[in-house]
């Protein structure tokens, strides 16, 4: 009985301790993810996009089809990384 009232009182500690960690750890990293990492990768994917346009253009011009992949995946990856902060963490916890 002693023996495991003394697991449960140390689990118990550590558990608690290990979510007040996670929770000082998260309040520090989601104004810096939110702030500065999702801008930058929003410019660049916009940078990227830019370039796959002109790409696309240039090659339409000379005659080639059409590409439509590549700026598309592009737009998918902006929209994906810039509402990142609504739903990013709540399924990160």
């Amino acid at each position: 009985m002693l023996q495991n009232l003394y697991n449960n009182f140390i689990f118990g500690s550590a558990s608690s301790a290990l979510e007040n960690a996670k929770g000082q750890i998260t309040s520090q990293v989601r104004p810096i993810a939110n702030d500065v990492i999702v801008p930058l990768a929003d410019l660049v994917l916009v940078v990227l996009l830019i370039v796959a346009i002109t790409k696309s253009v240039s090659a339409y011009r000379e005659g080639e089809g059409v590409r439509f992949a590549w700026p598309l995946l592009l737009v998918i990856g902006i929209v994906v990384v810039s509402s990142f902060p609504t739903w990013g963490w709540a399924i990160l916890g």
